[in-house]
């Protein structure tokens, strides 16, 4: 590998359509050009996987002296490509006993998810601003 800067980006738990897809990219721009990494169908929210997808990227330099006896070390954080929602129901603050007693057996019943999308991608699309 030459020496210099480069974008790392890292995928976990993909499906074999996704591999094929990632095989075939070189360059970070052929991330949002497959409908396999693009498209990916969301199942709705009672749909458990097995394995999450989750996806890092990384920029770092490559020098001269790494080789396969000295190999680059990247620590990343892989992170879900959906949110997880985690709902905490607490007392408000400065409640007193009675307004606390007043809540003791309320409980959640349903919970309405808007606006939710047919399919998400591997990796965001970024934002082109001004600047950049």
């Amino acid at each position: 590998m030459r020496t210099g800067e480069y974008d790392f980006c890292f995928v976990a738990n993909e499906t074999p359509e996704m591999t094929t897809a990632l095989d075939k990219v070189t360059f970070k721009d052929g991330l949002y050009y497959d409908d396999a990494l693009t498209k990916i169908a969301y199942k709705g929210v009672n749909d458990k996987p097995m394995l999450f997808l989750m996806t890092a990227e990384k920029t770092a330099t490559v020098a001269a002296d790494n080789t396969q006896n000295n190999p680059l070390h990247l620590d990343i954080e892989l992170i879900r490509c959906l949110a997880k929602v985690k709902l905490n129901m607490d007392y408000k603050e400065g409640m007193d006993a009675l307004e606390k007693e007043a809540t003791k057996g309320l409980r959640l019943t349903s919970v309405i998810f808007k606006n939710l999308p047919k399919t998400y991608s591997l990796f965001p699309p970024k934002l082109h601003t001004p600047e950049s």
